[in-house]
């Protein structure tokens, strides 16, 4: 039941920019910190969740929720450029991927926009410019 196994490529990186990766009832706490803050706020993610699924028991599955993968699936995934905005409430979701990622073996370069919020890759003049630069040498070894 690996839907990788069904490619006809083999997937070189993972590039997660303000990664959603886990429903919003997961209790992370850059949900509540930050669920006013400009940008993203927690009702309008939740808005776009409710597009995605029906019902949140339809994300208990790890294709709606990667956060739900075993270790040993993790392992088998390429490595990773996760970026995050330190004021977002996706925020924590992306750190725990990134935890996740490294304890299962996987490479993961890790950025995070420091006082900015969702859409912070378009203003972040010091982590936007370090993560590009990463993912070229990742498509392009």
């Amino acid at each position: 039941d690996d839907p990788s196994a069904k490619l006809e490529y083999s997937l070189v990186a993972q590039i997660a920019i303000q990664p959603i990766i886990a429903y919003p009832g997961a209790g992370y706490k850059s949900w509540m910190r930050f669920a006013s803050v400009g940008g993203l706020s927690g009702i309008r993610m939740q808005w776009f969740w409710q597009l995605y699924i029906d019902h949140p028991r339809d994300c208990a599955s790890y294709v709606c929720s990667p956060m739900l993968q075993t270790e040993e699936q993790l392992s088998k995934l390429p490595p990773a450029v996760i970026y995050a905005a330190a004021a977002d409430v996706l925020r924590d979701e992306a750190i725990h991927y990134a935890t996740m990622l490294r304890e299962a073996g996987v490479s993961v370069d890790y950025y995070e926009a420091i006082g900015s919020h969702m859409g912070a890759p378009m203003f972040d003049k010091i982590e936007t410019p370090k993560m590009a630069q990463r993912v070229k040498e990742l498509l392009n070894p």
